[in-house]
Parts: C-alpha cells; sequence; structure tokens
C-alpha cells in the first residue's frame, strides 16, 4: 500500500510547473521530484530534518536549460529558512516559468506558521524576479547600447582593478545621498585620514556642500547625471569608478581619471573576460550596492554604509545639497501612500533615457523595520526601495560576518548588517599616515585596444554563427537546426540578450509561428554584428605604453 505522502505528491505532480516550493513532505520530495519532471524546493515544517541536498552555489538548478541532474534525475534543493527561499527564487527564477507554492497538510496544521512565512517568502521572492526581468526587458537593449558606445573611451585607461593596491586593507564608508546624510555628513571630514570614502554620484553634492572630499565617486546609472559631477571644486578631480553601461556622458569627462568597469551581467560576461575587464561588479539595481560589491572585490573593509535610508521617514527624500535637494515627501499614514513634489530636476535626467525614468509622484508604501535596536520600530518604504534592500541582504548573506556595517543612523534596517553610530564605528577605527590619492600604480598596464578588437571581433564571428544558424531553422524548421540555434544562443549571452524581446514575446505566445522568431533572431544578430564591428572600427589606435591614446592627444592638439 502507497503511504499517503507518496499519493499526495503524485497528486500534486499531475499540475505542470516548473518550479514547485513545498513545505514538510520531509523524503518523499524526491517522489514529487521523480514523478513532477520539475525542479523542487523542499522548505522543512518545524523539527523536521533536512532530508534533500542542501541548497549551495546561486540556484543553478533553476535554469531553463537544467532540467535535469547528471544521473537524469530532476533536481532537489532544501532551502532551511525564508531569506534563503527568497534569495534562491529572486536570483534563479527565469522569465514565463511557472512556480507552485504547495504544502503537505499534515505539516501545515502541525506547523501554520511555518508554511505562511514560507508562502510569503516565495511571494516576495516571485516579486523580486518579476523587478529583475522587467529591468531587463526595459534596459538590455539601451545597456548594450551604451557599452558599445563607451569601449572606445576605455582605451588607455586603467581598468578598476588597478585600483586594488590603493583600496585593500582600507576600511570604507559607501556614502548614499538618504536624508539621514544630513545628521554625520560633517563627521566624514574627520575619516579620510581612517578609511576611504567612496560616494555614489548623487551624493557627491551633500559632501560638496559639507566640505567632504571623496576619494572615489562610482555611478552605474543609465541616465545622464552628469549634472550632479559638474561644478564641483573640492571634489572635481576625485576618480571615477564608471560602468560600461552608464550613461556615455559620464565617460567623456576629462576633469577626472576614469576606471571603467563591467556589471555583473551575464550577457556581459563573455566579452568583459575577452578584453582583460575583470573583475565584474555585482549590480544590485542601486549605485551604493555596486559601489559597496566593488570596495568588497578590492579587498576593502570593513565596508560601512551611511546615507542609506531605504525609506521615507521625514519630508525630504534626498540629503542637502544633492541635486534633489527641492523634493519633498508627504506620507499618508492611513493609506499608506507617499506624494512626491518638486520633481523638475527628477524628471529632466529622467527625459535622458525615458524608457528608465521611474519618477512618479504617487508611490504605494508598505511598513518595514527601522534602523536601530529597536525591533519593533518601523518606517515606511517603498517596492523599489525594498528591491534594493533585499538585494543587499542577498549580498550580506554570503559576505563573512563583521564586514558589513550599516552607520545610516535612520531609515530601514539592513538585515546582515552591524548597526552602529558613525562616531562609534570611526573611533574604532585607527589612524592611518598613508593617505595618498587613489590611482592606479605605474607599473599597471592600460587597457589595451588590440586584445579588445579581438574581444569585439570574437563576439562578432559568435553573432554571425547565430544569424547564419537562425536562417537555416526558419527555412528548414528541422529539429536539428534549432537545437543548434539554441545551443548557440546558450554559448553566446551578449547575442541572446539582443534577441531578449522576440524571445520573450515568442515564448508568451505559443500560436506564434516559430518562423518569425527566427527571422526576428536572424534579424537582431545581424544589427549586432554591425553595431561591434561599428565598435572596433572606433576604437582609437593603440599607442606605446604610458603614452596617451591618439584620440586625446587629437583633443588636445585641438585645444
Amino acid at each position: 500500500m502507497r503511504c499517503d505522502a507518496c499519493s499526495w505528491a503524485e497528486q500534486v505532480a499531475s499540475a505542470p510547473a516548473d518550479v514547485i516550493v513545498v513545505f514538510g513532505l520531509g523524503a518523499h520530495v524526491e517522489v514529487l521530484a521523480a514523478t513532477s519532471g520539475a525542479t523542487v524546493i523542499a522548505f522543512p515544517a518545524r523539527g523536521e530534518s533536512l532530508s534533500a541536498a542542501p541548497l549551495g552555489g546561486s540556484g543553478a538548478a533553476l535554469d531553463p536549460y537544467r532540467i535535469a541532474d547528471e544521473d537524469g534525475t530532476p533536481p532537489v534543493l532544501t532551502v532551511g529558512n525564508v531569506a534563503a527561499l527568497r534569495r534562491l527564487l529572486a536570483e534563479a527564477l527565469r522569465p514565463r516559468q511557472c512556480l507552485r507554492v504547495v504544502g503537505w497538510p499534515e505539516a501545515m496544521m502541525r506547523d501554520p506558521a511555518g508554511y505562511r512565512a514560507m508562502f510569503e517568502a516565495a511571494q516576495r521572492g516571485v516579486a523580486l524576479a518579476t523587478t529583475t526581468q522587467r529591468t531587463l526587458d526595459v534596459r538590455l537593449e539601451r545597456w548594450i547600447g551604451h557599452t558599445f558606445c563607451n569601449l572606445p573611451w576605455v582605451v588607455g585607461r586603467h581598468g578598476i582593478a588597478d585600483l586594488a593596491p590603493a583600496l585593500a586593507g582600507w576600511p570604507a564608508i559607501i556614502v548614499g545621498a538618504g536624508p539621514s546624510l544630513d545628521r554625520n555628513v560633517r563627521q566624514l571630514r574627520r575619516a579620510s585620514s581612517r578609511a576611504r570614502i567612496i560616494a555614489v554620484n548623487s551624493a557627491v553634492g551633500a559632501l560638496e556642500r559639507a566640505g567632504v572630499r571623496a576619494d572615489l565617486i562610482v555611478s552605474v546609472e543609465l541616465l545622464d547625471v552628469s549634472e550632479q559631477l559638474r561644478g564641483l571644486s573640492l571634489n572635481a578631480d576625485v576618480p571615477r569608478a564608471l560602468s560600461l553601461s552608464a550613461h556615455p556622458a559620464l565617460h567623456r569627462t576629462r576633469d577626472a581619471e576614469v576606471y571603467p568597469f563591467f556589471e555583473q551581467v551575464e550577457h556581459f560576461a563573455p566579452l568583459a573576460e575577452a578584453a582583460g575587464l575583470l573583475p565584474t561588479v555585482p549590480s544590485g539595481g542601486s549605485v551604493a550596492s555596486s559601489a559597496l560589491a566593488l570596495a568588497f572585490q578590492l579587498g576593502a573593509g570593513p565596508l560601512i554604509f551611511v546615507g542609506q535610508d531605504l525609506a521615507y521617514s521625514g519630508e525630504r527624500p534626498y540629503a542637502r545639497g544633492t541635486s534633489f535637494d527641492e523634493m519633498r515627501v508627504v506620507v499618508d499614514d492611513v493609506h499608506g501612500a507617499a506624494h512626491l513634489s518638486n520633481l523638475d530636476v527628477k524628471r529632466r535626467i529622467g527625459a535622458s533615457v525615458p524608457e528608465a525614468d521611474t519618477t512618479r509622484e504617487h508611490v504605494a508604501l508598505e511598513r518595514v523595520r527601522a534602523w536601530g535596536q529597536d525591533t519593533a520600530a518601523s518606517v515606511w518604504s517603498t517596492h523599489e526601495f525594498n528591491y534594493f534592500r533585499y538585494t543587499l541582504e542577498s549580498w550580506a548573506a554570503r559576505t563573512p560576518p563583521g564586514v558589513l556595517y550599516n552607520a545610516t543612523e535612520g531609515g530601514a534596517h539592513i538585515e546582515g548588517f552591524v548597526e552602529r553610530p558613525l562616531a562609534e564605528v570611526l573611533d574604532a577605527l585607527p589612524l592611518r599616515f598613508d593617505c595618498a590619492p587613489l590611482r592606479a600604480p605605474a607599473a599597471r598596464r592600460p587597457i589595451d585596444a588590440v586584445r579588445l578588437r579581438e574581444a569585439l571581433a570574437r563576439a562578432h564571428d559568435e553573432a554571425a554563427r547565430v544569424v547564419h544558424l537562425a536562417n537555416g531553422a526558419a527555412r528548414s524548421h528541422d529539429d536539428d537546426d534549432v537545437f543548434a540555434t539554441r545551443a548557440a544562443l546558450v554559448r553566446s549571452p551578449l547575442v541572446a540578450a539582443a534577441c531578449r524581446r522576440p524571445l520573450v514575446e515568442t515564448l508568451g505566445d505559443p500560436a506564434r509561428d516559430f518562423t518569425d522568431l527566427f527571422n526576428a533572431v536572424a534579424h537582431n544578430g545581424r544589427r549586432l554584428a554591425r553595431a561591434l564591428r561599428g565598435v572596433e572600427r572606433r576604437l582609437p589606435t593603440q599607442p606605446a605604453y604610458g603614452k596617451e591614446p591618439e584620440r586625446r592627444i587629437r583633443s588636445k592638439q585641438r585645444g
């Protein structure tokens, strides 16, 4: 006689799903995995031992192309807490994947609170994954375009990795532009002899107003925020770490040294490696999270946040002195909504890339735990802020304890960060007497045009191959041609990124003729190949080591 749990698992498996999150099924999750063909994520009820393989890595089992383990059985993962479940779903769910959340009835009766917590975590994870995919839908084409515009400007510059010798072993203060920065910005004056000050682009105005000089300015902004870095005096020549997908206006500065980097987006990984622009920097949706990850990768630590409110707790959404100084927010506590005003600067910046403009007059809010030791205190936060916060918490869960500090002294609590007042954190840091400006060592070789040209040629050949295969698949509809095209897209993430829109649209419309899909893939592949050739042609001649690129020499001669 079959057990009740086995019968229940088979019943659940009868409904189609790509991913199943199951609560409290114990060892019978193997039955569910074997009969459903889906990836199964097991969440144990209270008092239940972990029976399936524990979760490791970054959730590769949810990859749509990996539907079975090496022995042919569907993968089973076990997550032991709600944060891990939320993180796994947020990072690994793919577009159009069907997710089911179920609970073994006996376990739900035994531990109803555990099931509710798991269900809410799954909802959060799906919401975060949806936000990520929507961001890609809206911004990916622009990211590619900006990257291609910016690549010619990196020749002769040093990559971000060349700053590692100057940052390694230093405490780093990551300065955001939240309103709580007003409370402690002046304390940063005494921080320069104890830590490196790394500012996001929107916070530089506040530092300038307070007479504080940053050591490094970071920006990953798709929008043209170059006005935030104009008209500076104290911070005019501070080195800038810029994402290659940031707006081209940022890269064209001659006021300060620019250190370019690729963000850790899978579509650019092969190009970054081939061009020697490593390490790639994890992207968490906000400039502050990228700055934090960058400092960590370059060996700085501990890492200390200030001005990272991620919440509305007063009338100002930004610190004084920023370009958004005039903005105001009124919170409606009854309806859980925020009403923003004086948005002219926001709208002007947003108009530079309209599809990426998130400016809103009215924003829905939800209560979250506040910064500080009082676990019952709460503040109002937005979905966008929560996305940034969950990304930081996910990153903190993989970071050794005692490395991350939140000295914002306001705003939202960020799980995994030690919360201390900035004065207390600074008092604990030793004085340093090696406070030279950040600069790449003279012995480090700048970015090479020859290597970059080879990387672009390789990407062009991959695009041309996909075009050839897609044309064949569109004509023949042969399974082998279809499989070869799909395999080529998997191996060529940059080409897949250029073809993302037709791929997602076709997946969402099963009745659509796949001839249209492969014709669209071929069309987008040709556009990408032409763009790559264009970037190659625009690369300046690589000078002898130690000299400026030819482009900049000509510019100075014209001046």
